[in-house]
């Protein structure tokens, strides 16, 4: 896992024209664990 900030700022300093979304598939998750995965992830 990564910091999504800096790699979003990695990703753009390339100019692109088109910024696709990035996906993450699991199994059935408790909302807790949504939670502390974003958190993990500096996704919020």
């Amino acid at each position: 896992m990564y910091p999504a900030e800096s790699q979003a700022q990695y990703k753009l300093k390339w100019g692109p024209d088109l910024i696709e979304p990035e996906y993450l598939a699991a199994r059935p998750m408790s909302v807790r664990a949504v939670i502390d995965l974003l958190i993990l992830t500096r996704s919020v």
